[in-house]
């Protein structure tokens, strides 16, 4: 774990932002639920004189999850499964009346060892998971929609616990390689983070006294619940039936649009915390592979490299190709200031030169919000022509010596496809 957090605190500098402007109002005061979320809040405001609904004194670990357990099933549980006293209809509940579709349901591990898919030995306190999942003893990444942490330590040692739930969340990034975000908090005594990350990195609003606001934590649990695919950064433009992923994707030259049946296991995963997340897939049907790459801000995309390259032997071919959603659309509506970046470098190494926190509110990029990142996406920009022309060397090399690959251009990598089966990788 050490060593994960060790490498995390360099990679992820300069890419985290605390006490983002807009957070709370994007992610936490949606008005598509706010009828449902102000109910059960106005509800536990009226409970909150009997004990059990009051949060804990001393907030162990234990006690929080009783706590959150009792906020489940004795609040929102029991709100769902009220009848209508007005209309006297015992069928009409509460979902049905107030259009509650609760989609996840709270689970907290005590032990180590019930995780199944981990890249490392790692054990989540809390993560709330699909109500529509069987409750099982062993849990497995791919299913995680929320995560967090519970801790009696004192938000002074916000930056190890902050690395701890970052190695959670390659975790959860690794079982589920087409995430778009994942939400996730930390809860350190009574003082709420709120947590959201993205490939570009993590990004939080600022800190919630509980003691100062006690309906805060519920009204956060029952948005986690409420929260749809959407909402809970799942790409919806991905189907799943059965055993098979299904995408649709762009005729190149057309209207039209082709289906794609892919197996779900990755055959090639891009593995940095910060990346393009990079992945690749089977057809199960027409023998080629399906990649899934966020693009690069500024220069040509792939398809247009790819296109460029059209008549070259042994480049692959584009069967389908859609743009899904870019970072600055998800990052909609939120402000990033330069004295927000939080500093993860060990306390020992950081340098003593003063750093540039003039303040100044920067909006979101056209493409990008992190300007390291961007400027760093510019640079591979740059690059990608020549690294085009690098590709169409090899390609032709590949065909001179009659190997039997397909070459794609992507703006860091060539990969190459060795089949016997002619596979074409559409972008």
């Amino acid at each position: 774990m050490e060593n994960l957090k060790q490498a995390l605190s360099g990679e992820l500098e300069g890419s985290v932002f605390e006490n983002v402007i807009g957070f709370w109002d994007k992610y936490f005061d949606s008005k598509q639920i706010k009828v449902e979320r102000d109910g059960l809040t106005k509800k536990f405001a009226e409970l909150l004189a009997e004990p059990k609904f009051q949060f804990p004194a001393i907030p162990t670990e234990d006690a929080v999850w009783r706590w959150m357990h009792v906020i489940e099933n004795d609040l929102i549980k029991a709100y769902r499964n009220a009848t209508d006293s007005v209309t006297n209809d015992a069928a009409n509940t509460a979902e049905e009346r107030y259009g509650l579709a609760f989609s996840g349901t709270q689970f907290h591990t005590l032990a180590v060892g019930k995780s199944i898919g981990n890249q490392s030995k790692q054990q989540v306190d809390y993560f709330i998971k699909s109500r529509k999942l069987p409750i099982e003893d062993l849990y497995h990444w791919r299913d995680i929609l929320v995560v967090g942490e519970l801790t009696v330590s004192s938000s002074k040692v916000s930056r190890q616990m902050f690395l701890q739930l970052s190695v959670y969340m390659g975790e959860v990034f690794m079982a589920q390689p087409l995430r778009r975000f994942v939400h996730r908090f930390i809860l350190f005594e009574k003082d709420l983070q709120l947590w959201l990350r993205d490939l570009s990195g993590p990004y939080s609003c600022s800190c919630i006294d509980i003691g100062e606001s006690p309906e805060k934590p519920v009204h956060v649990l029952v948005t986690y619940m409420l929260m749809n695919d959407e909402e809970l950064g799942l790409d919806t433009k991905v189907k799943y039936e059965g055993e098979n992923m299904i995408v649709h994707l762009q005729v190149p030259g057309s209207k039209e649009t082709r289906k794609f049946i892919l197996d779900p296991v990755p055959i090639s995963q891009q593995k940095a915390y910060l990346c393009r997340g990079t992945s690749c897939y089977k057809d199960r049907n027409l023998s080629c592979v399906v990649k899934f790459s966020w693009r690069i801000c500024d220069g040509l995309s792939e398809i247009e490299l790819l296109e460029m390259a059209d008549n070259i032997p042994g480049m692959a071919k584009i069967l389908g190709s859609v743009d899904l959603v870019k970072i600055s659309q998800l990052r909609e509506s939120l402000l990033f200031t330069k004295t927000m970046v939080k500093d993860t470098r060990p306390t020992e190494k950081i340098m003593t030169t003063p750093y540039d926190l003039s303040g100044e509110i920067t909006k979101i990029p056209k493409e990008s919000v992190n300007n390291d990142l961007s400027r760093k996406q510019k640079r591979e920009a740059l690059e990608a022509e020549k690294e085009m022309a690098g590709s169409i060397k090899k390609a032709r090399s590949i065909q001179e010596s009659r190997q039997n690959h397909y070459v794609d251009i992507e703006v860091s990598t060539i990969i190459n496809t060795d089949t016997t089966t002619k596979n074409k990788l559409p972008s």
